[in-house]
């Protein structure tokens, strides 16, 4: 009777240890830290796992003393460019913290791994605090499209004194890079979990060590004097990079036409406003977009096409352009050489083939162009800025299959598409499948041309969100 007993005792014992054990606990203690996560946000993650990669990171922040003057958390995320989400200094309030890593973007896109950790590096923390552990804890599911260039801002990363988690997620990952990527030793800064699924597998073992990091000093020299070090003192090498700025380019800039990129020759303008027109909304006050309008100004004719401009022309007026965070672009027209001399054609045959071969192009090579130069450093596209294109159809397209498949390659290429359909003519399933996801924040459906202005709050609303 007495060994049942004890052995209940130690049942007991060892529910109660379990149970708390995955209790969402404060483990941390009062020790602060300036934590960056780097999320994984490619093609190569499905959305519902993106949403489980979203609660792992909120399970961890429950275990992090989360204040102004105790453990901070910031949020990046990366697949073919880098999106700041949550800044160090936003939230200090877990249960707000939270809710904005729920509303993380989902980007879609290639695996620039190594851009991602150049730019945490050089801005994600910018505003940490001296003499507090600096913790970034990069997430994926999958191997970067270029190990060299990601080995080395890797090492950059850790040389400026940050403590680096590598976090491999599924088959597909590449133990050489993960273990670049990471801190040392690897056994303690390199973890694999078979799935999205079996996160949890990682879990106590991700927040015990996080919280065990102590402060790491910076190991790149400086330019100034060092003349306090003592000559016994092992120097590292020095990997000094000249101080980058980013070129802004002013608001008068426009864009010259060069060689072009498709056979027609696109006509893509930048719109400007002069620096007293009054910048209502805070749209773009707090993140930078570059944001191009397109439309097929030849298939909508001349009175449409006015109705577009005069929206657009309302719509940037409530846009942070005078701040530089919003740049805005435009491409409207496709112009061939189709004109025909009095003395260029003698022969029927020949002028009914040429009258014959004359053709429109659909809605395909405006998105090929957006897709392939718009966005390009060369012509005002920013590494750092949400690009954001807003399409403005009306009917069914010519080339329905081509249309799709650009707007795919868009945004497989991380451009955010939102569809303007105007009028009942235009399937909604075509609609959907070119815009981006939430179709529902991404897809606006105006009956028709005259009561497009009234449209105005709902398309700013949703393109704005996030900026």
């Amino acid at each position: 009777m007495e060994t049942k007993l004890c052995l209940l005792a130690s049942l007991i014992g060892l529910c109660v240890s379990v149970l708390d054990f995955h209790q969402p606990t404060t483990v941390c203690g009062p020790k602060p830290a300036d934590i960056m996560f780097l999320l994984d946000s490619s093609s190569s993650i499905y959305i519902l796992d993106y949403k489980k990669q979203l609660n792992f990171v909120n399970r961890l922040i429950d275990t992090f003393d989360i204040g102004r003057d105790k453990t901070r958390v910031g949020v990046s995320i990366f697949s073919f460019t880098y999106q700041p989400s949550i800044a160090l200094t936003t939230y200090d309030n877990k249960e707000n913290l939270k809710r904005a890593v729920n509303q993380t973007r989902y980007l879609t896109g290639g695996t620039n791994t190594h851009i991602a950790l150049s730019e945490l590096r050089r801005s994600g923390f910018r505003n940490a605090r001296p003499n507090v552990s600096r913790i970034a804890i990069v997430m994926t599911d999958g191997q970067s499209q270029d190990f060299k260039k990601t080995f080395e801002e890797a090492q950059r990363l850790k040389a400026t004194g940050v403590i680096v988690f590598a976090v491999g997620i599924g088959k597909d990952v590449d133990m050489k890079e993960l273990t670049a990527i990471g801190s040392e030793p690897s056994d303690q800064y390199v973890l694999l979990a078979n799935d999205f699924n079996d996160l949890d597998t990682i879990y106590d073992r991700l927040a015990i060590r996080a919280c065990e990091v102590q402060t790491v000093e910076k190991t790149t020299t400086t330019l100034e004097p060092t003349t306090t070090i003592k000559s016994t003192t092992t120097k590292t090498t020095t990997t000094t990079e000249p101080k980058t700025t980013t070129e802004v380019i002013p608001p008068t800039t426009t864009i010259e036409k060069t060689t072009p990129i498709t056979k027609p020759t696109t006509t893509e303008k930048i719109i400007t406003t002069d620096s007293s027109m009054n910048d209502k909304s805070s749209c773009g006050r707090n993140n930078m977009a570059d944001i191009m309008f397109v439309f097929d100004s030849m298939a909508f004719g001349y009175t449409k096409t006015m109705h577009i401009y005069k929206f657009i022309n309302e719509i940037i007026r409530y846009m942070s352009i005078g701040s530089g965070n919003i740049r805005v672009g435009l491409i409207s027209e496709i112009c061939q050489n189709t004109d025909i001399s009095l003395d260029q054609f003698s022969d029927l045959t020949k002028i009914s083939n040429y009258v014959a071969s004359y053709q429109t192009f659909g809605l395909a090579p405006y998105i090929k162009q957006l897709r392939i130069a718009s966005f390009d450093p060369t012509r005002g596209g920013r590494m750092n800025a949400r690009r954001i294109a807003i399409l403005f159809v009306e009917d069914i397209f010519e080339n329905v299959q081509d249309v799709l498949n650009e707007a795919k390659r868009a945004k497989f290429q991380d451009i955010e598409m939102f569809v303007v359909s105007i009028g009942k003519t235009i399937t909604e399933g075509y609609a959907s499948t070119m815009c981006s996801s939430p179709v529902t924040r991404h897809l606006v459906h105006i009956p028709s041309f005259e009561v497009l202005m009234s449209y105005r709050p709902t398309v700013l609303e949703n393109v704005c969100y996030g900026l």
